[in-house]
């Protein structure tokens, strides 16, 4: 998994001069015939030669050199998760790798600036989310974040209530009794279950709550969650607390896709809409640079599947769609193989967030916006 603060360190890494950066998005996934036998290794080999070949002469030796330590970190490499993602600077110097347990775009790429938007997409598509598994005696709380499902809590009723064996009214007396302690200690387990969430979404907050296990339960629970959890819930899944992790992850991630698709479509009608009445809020390419040069964005919102082609001002790194010039700094600009990159980058370090958009929602974005457009802070 990746902080935020991590991610943004990334994001600020820039060396001037010639100085460039290896990026590697890699398939490893063991599941994969392909991957088999070392075969990502191969596939590394395959990707190189697709990039060496369109570099200027001046970047071959640095790139090869790059390209030489990176093959041997490969060889000593033990697989894991789906996806190997590696970057490291032109000088040797640097070095940050991670494995995830998601399928990220297969890609190398070797520019200014570690290529880190496929890292920035998926934290916005595998948000993470906190989960509790819940009937009225057990719960199991769990934290599911980039294909990854971790449990934090396993939480049981204080005390089992014995039911009295008994005939007539003191039967009847004792069954009450049984009933009504039963319910007390239903309700105290729930309410140490609200507890919980609320601590774990302090220590390691979540950006959405899903509630499972049994239906009762979980609408008694809901009685005691904080204001604040409460607003993070999205729904709820009926499941047995002993349901194996594998189980709850794939059930989980399943529901959380379809609200991201829902929420992506809510997201995109309201932009559409605020920027129809230009209320802080841009559509379509040239608004939305200007507006990520001058740092206005909140929220940039752009279908997937793009990757425009673009230049940028080697002085102040503003980004173009086509300008030869930069009308700023009277300079020739530069291009750049991911035009997109460059402007997520720009907005994550000026405090924005993104938001990449599938399926629906995108194809309405690219019909009514070209693709692109952004919520303005100002």
């Amino acid at each position: 998994m990746i902080r935020r603060q991590e991610l943004q360190e990334l994001l600020r890494r820039e060396l001037g001069g010639t100085a460039r950066y290896l990026s590697l998005y890699l398939s490893v996934d063991q599941s994969v015939a392909v991957n088999l036998n070392r075969g990502f290794e191969k596939a590394f080999k395959t990707l190189v030669r697709e990039v060496e070949g369109s570099l200027p002469a001046e970047e071959k030796e640095s790139f090869a050199a790059a390209v030489r330590r990176a093959a041997d970190f490969l060889s000593e490499y033990e697989p894991q998760g789906k996806t190997l993602v590696y970057f490291a600077d032109g000088f040797g110097d640097w070095l940050w790798w991670r494995n995830f347990d998601v399928d990220l775009p297969v890609a190398l790429w070797w520019g200014s600036r570690p290529y880190v938007r496929p890292l920035v997409e998926a934290r916005d598509e595998f948000e993470r989310s906190g989960v509790a598994v819940t009937d009225r005696a057990r719960a199991r709380i769990f934290s599911v974040f980039l294909g990854r499902i971790e449990e934090k809590v396993q939480l049981a009723a204080e005390e089992e209530v014995r039911r009295f064996d008994g005939a007539g009214m003191d039967r009847m007396r004792s069954q009450m009794n049984f009933q009504r302690k039963a319910d007390e200690h239903a309700r105290r387990h729930l309410k140490r279950v609200a507890e919980e969430l609320e601590r774990l979404s302090l220590s390691e907050p979540f950006d959405r709550v899903v509630l499972a296990g049994n239906r009762e339960a979980i609408s008694e629970l809901k009685d005691y969650l904080s204001e604040r959890v409460g607003r993070m819930v999205v729904g709820e899944l009926a499941m047995p607390v002993d349901a194996p992790e594998a189980e709850i992850l794939k059930r989980v991630q399943e529901f959380l896709c379809d609200v991201e698709r829902k929420t992506e479509t809510e997201i995109v009608d309201k932009l559409l809409t605020a920027a129809a009445k230009n209320h802080q809020a841009v559509a379509g390419w040239q608004e939305t640079l200007r507006a990520a040069h001058e740092g206005r964005i909140h929220l940039l919102v752009y279908a997937d599947g793009d990757r425009p082609l673009g230049r940028q001002c080697p002085l102040c790194r503003r980004v173009f769609l086509d300008e030869s010039e930069c009308p700023d700094c009277s300079v020739s600009t530069v291009s750049l193989a991911d035009l997109l990159n460059a402007v997520v980058v720009d907005v994550v370090n000026t405090g924005g967030e993104v938001e990449q958009v599938l399926g629906p929602a995108a194809q309405r974005l690219k019909s009514g916006a070209g693709g692109i457009g952004a919520f303005l802070r100002f």
